[in-house]
Parts: structure tokens; sequence; C-alpha cells
């Protein structure tokens, strides 16, 4: 079955036989706009019925240049770290043995990093912190 969002006309395949007799919410991935589809079978046939009145949107959020800047700041910072301690980072399996190891190359890379974010930058979320677990920490126990 082809569905299409009432938003901004993108199509989309579904496969409507692991749903039926149900009501799907269901999210564009082009505008972000959230509906909800009705899944009933009458005389054989499948019928998708859109629930008007419950029609939900979600502003796509735009980060500005400077949370990017400090995004990638921090993901270089982090991946550097990580590349020259290749060999600790795979000896050691556990987060905080990792962390307790590299505690000194860490301090210095946030050091690094808060002296190159601009200062208008909001405290939260922690672009560093985020780094260091999506890069550093991702397969650690």
């Amino acid at each position: 079955m082809i569905i299409e969002c009432p938003q901004c006309s993108k199509k989309a395949k579904l496969n409507e036989e692991l749903y039926l007799d149900k009501i799907l919410r269901i999210r564009c991935r082009s505008c972000f706009h959230i509906w909800l589809l009705d899944l009933a079978q009458e005389d054989g046939k499948i019928i998708a019925t859109p629930k008007e009145d419950t029609l939900l949107t979600v502003e796509p959020v735009a980060l500005s240049a400077e949370v990017l800047e400090a995004q990638r700041i921090a993901r270089l910072i982090i991946s550097e770290i990580k590349l020259y301690n290749q060999e600790l980072f795979h000896r050691l399996k556990r987060k905080d043995e990792l962390l307790a190891s590299l505690k000194e190359d860490l301090t210095l890379g946030r050091q690094h990093y808060n002296q190159r974010i601009s200062p208008k930058l909001p405290a939260s979320p922690d672009y560093f912190q985020e780094a260091v677990k999506t890069i550093l920490l991702a397969d650690k126990e």
C-alpha cells in the first residue's frame, strides 16, 4: 500500500498486512508531520482512513552555526584521542577503566574544546560529553 503525507504529499510504502485493524501513528520523513491512520478490512479490501481530528506536527529544529561548530570540534577532539590511544582503547573493555586511563587526555581535550567554542553557546546540552558517549564509549560495557 502507498500512503501519502497530508502535509507535503510525499509518498511511502506500507506493508498493510502487518497492521490490519490497527491505528498507526505515522511520521513523514520529509516534513516530520505526524498523523494517525486507521487500517480496516471491509469485504476483503483494506481501507486506510486518516484520523483528521488528531493531526500533529513536529517542527524540525534548525541548529545554529555555533552549535554545529561546537559539535564538529567535540567530535574531532574525541576522535583524535581515540585514534592516538587505539591500543589502550582496544585493550580496555569497561567504560570506567577507559575513562580513568584517558582522564588526562580528556581534561586537556575539554580545555581545548572550551577555548574553541563560542561563549554565547548554552551550557546544556554538553556536546563534548555527547561526543565522548557516542564516539569513545559506544561499544564499551
